[in-house]
């Protein structure tokens, strides 16, 4: 017989938890893997966890988790939709950039960027990774544009957006320029420099990703005490 919900309950305080110890691994992991690349070892082991990488672990938890954060903005955008939130449509907003940065992250846009920068803009002045000219100028735009819906946010949600998304950022594109110094200078596969570099900006975005989650999992449960999600199937019978 059809049932009315089926229930998942989360727990703000053993996620918490949980991912203290996930991103803890991850960034052992990740360093590990750095320092067997710097060693040209074990590679068909280590890619899978070195953030520099595709398709492996540290990126499976990135997508995730950006996944997981814009599912979470979107519930609390329908809650203050609701509830005529006048900065509804803001939550709305924040909730489609955390999708696009999935949806990055998931087709490797900007390694693309970077590419098809390489081959039509030549330029000496230009970062050896092209793609931050592109989306560190999107981000002071998109920033600026929610600047007054941060600050209407409560203390402590405003606080763990604030430096998860400092974080990510800077681990994201503040490092990768710093990588790119690098790797004009060297070669990266054997740079300690610069794999030592890549293992902290990747540290930087797990940290980020997980506290923006888990701010908004703490700002939703004060808006609503469950979400349900309804299925419309017209064509089954029960």
């Amino acid at each position: 017989p059809k049932q009315d919900h089926v229930t998942f309950r989360i727990s703000v305080e053993r996620l918490t938890r949980i991912l203290i110890w996930t991103v803890l691994a991850l960034a052992v992991t990740n360093l590990i893997a750095q320092i067997l690349r710097w060693k040209g070892k074990a590679a068909d082991i280590s890619r899978f966890f070195d953030g520099n990488q595709k398709v492996n672990i540290p990126t499976g938890y990135k997508v995730f988790m950006l996944v997981a954060s814009a599912l979470t903005v979107l519930a609390i955008a329908r809650a203050a939709q609701n509830a005529n939130d006048p900065w509804a449509g803001r939550w709305y907003f924040l909730a489609a950039v955390v999708g696009l940065l999935a949806f990055d992250e998931t087709v490797y846009l900007h390694q693309s960027l970077s590419d098809f920068l390489d081959k039509h803009v030549q330029s000496s002045s230009l970062p050896h990774f092209k793609w931050v000219i592109v989306y560190l100028p999107a981000a002071a735009i998109i920033i600026a544009g929610l600047w007054r819906f941060v600050r209407s946010l409560s203390p402590r949600t405003k606080r763990w957006f604030a430096i998860g998304a400092l974080l990510f950022i800077g681990g994201s594109g503040g490092l990768e320029l710093v990588k790119g110094k690098l790797a004009d200078n060297s070669d990266i596969n054997t740079s300690g420099q610069f794999l030592t570099a890549a293992a902290i900006s990747d540290t930087l975005e797990e940290i980020g990703l997980a506290i923006f989650l888990l701010g908004g999992l703490r700002e939703l449960s004060t808006r609503v005490s469950a979400v349900r999600l309804e299925v419309d199937d017209p064509g089954r019978t029960v």
